[in-house]
């Protein structure tokens, strides 16, 4: 009998289930049932967002269109989760170049 996990990392979800293969018999029994919960990668998404507007402030969070922010999210957030590797690391999200521009318009630097 051999025991295998899978783990189902959607959008807005993770779920897990493990289950049991017998090759004899020729079956896959379920060993725990699917559990899981809201911990996908929109909620990743939302999370680096937010952090973002923190460390920007309202002010320069309001000048980005809702565009400046989706090429974040699909361009700088999306290649950092796919470098994370969990060793402990820092793990780099590349900004646009509006939002450099939005922070010198504020007068932060730049």
């Amino acid at each position: 009998v051999q025991r295998y996990m899978v783990v189902d990392c959607g959008g807005g979800t993770v779920d897990i289930t493990v289950h049991d293969l017998d090759g004899q018999a020729e079956t896959i029994s379920e060993v725990h049932k699917p559990t899981g919960g809201a911990w996908g990668g929109t909620y990743v998404d939302y999370a680096v967002k937010t952090l973002i507007e923190r460390i920007l402030g309202e002010d320069v969070a309001r000048q980005l269109s809702d565009a400046d922010w989706l090429e974040l999210i699909h361009v700088g957030v999306e290649n950092a989760k796919q470098s994370f590797n969990n060793d402990g690391s820092p793990v780099a999200i590349s900004l646009p170049k509006v939002f450099t521009y939005a922070v010198g318009d504020a007068g932060g630097g730049g």
